[in-house]
């Protein structure tokens, strides 16, 4: 999606139905006055149909600046140029309760610094969910979840193999390292272990909850499902942030 300000359609509208009200009304050839009135707008709508990506409009409404159009009928022409084009643009209506998420960096994901590697999925999750794509917000969620996963692994000395290549086979790994923290087989400190014991833990729940159904085709996402997923999974990012990263 190409953001767009509605506003420069709107002008480009009033300026083509005051033109052309203007041409409608003459009752006799346009004065050098009115030419010249003409010539004014259509440089306006020239510059306007370059903002709003419609260059072929743009190019035959410039070719008439200077040769300007003497009744509506030869105007229409131009409009119906620009009528045409506009055929081809898809206007995407997004309520504001999901625009504040298209193509923003959130307060919300501040952690970004610290998981460089998941800033293309942080940034797609916001758009997904601005398009009203819930179950591919939630997924591209949980691919910023994965990003964590593999800094816990990492942190707690897992050494990957074919296995850990599912959240499953790393969850695993991860609790026998954990394992040997707690029976004292590798060193860690009390604040390791709960931190590691924790984040292990809310992991699982997010596998268990979200990662299987989503992966899995198990059923659609709703917007509740996603808002709220735009919510905890920051949240827990940030909590492995104060000890992790990529």
């Amino acid at each position: 999606m190409i953001p767009k300000d509605l506003r420069r359609f709107l002008n480009l509208g009033r300026e083509m139905h005051d033109l052309h009200a203007s041409l409608w009304e003459l009752d006799e050839a346009p004065s050098p006055a009115d030419n010249l009135a003409t010539q004014q707008t259509l440089a306006k709508l020239s510059g306007l149909c370059q903002e709003v990506d419609l260059p072929t409009s743009q190019i035959l409404i410039k070719g008439r600046i200077d040769d300007p159009p003497q009744n509506s009928r030869e105007l229409d022409i131009l409009f119906d140029a620009i009528y045409a084009e506009l055929k081809g643009k898809l206007f995407l209506y997004v309520p504001s309760h999901r625009a504040a998420s298209f193509n923003q960096s959130a307060p919300s994901w501040a952690v970004a610094p610290h998981f460089p590697s998941a800033a293309a999925d942080m940034a797609s999750a916001g758009n997904c969910f601005a398009a009203g794509e819930n179950t591919a917000a939630v997924f591209h969620l949980m691919r910023v979840c994965e990003h964590g996963l593999r800094a816990l692994a990492a942190a707690v000395g897992v050494k990957m193999s074919a296995d850990s290549g599912t959240w499953g086979g790393l969850l695993g790994d991860i609790q026998q390292e954990i394992k040997k923290m707690q029976t004292g087989g590798k060193p860690s400190t009390k604040n390791d272990l709960e931190f590691y014991s924790q984040a292990a833990l809310h992991f699982r729940n997010i596998k268990d909850a979200w990662r299987n159904y989503v992966s899995h085709a198990r059923g659609p996402c709703t917007e509740p499902d996603a808002q709220k997923l735009l919510r905890d999974v920051p949240d827990f990012m940030a909590y492995l942030a104060t000890r992790l990263g990529d």
